[in-house]
């Protein structure tokens, strides 16, 4: 799990391809496609986020692109 201003973001161990990650806080619920390995991550679906949190975190997870699809691929195995 890694958490950035005040979201948790996991990856789901049963959870469905393709690669994705889901953030929360006690505010709102949000995931993101992956899109690796190159990117951009882009929105999946969210529930009562705002915008700055939502650009905030697509900017921090393109910024961990690599890292969330490595741990991604050791939980899933490469898909």
């Amino acid at each position: 799990m890694l958490r950035f201003r005040g979201f948790n973001i996991m990856i789901f161990t049963l959870d469905h391809a393709p690669p994705h990650v889901h953030a929360f806080n006690a505010d709102s619920q949000v995931s993101f496609w992956l899109n690796g390995p190159g990117g951009p991550v882009s929105l999946r679906a969210k529930y009562g986020l705002k915008l700055k949190d939502q650009r905030a975190l697509i900017a921090f997870l393109n910024d961990n692109l690599d890292i969330l699809l490595k741990r991604w691929n050791e939980v899933h195995g490469k898909r």
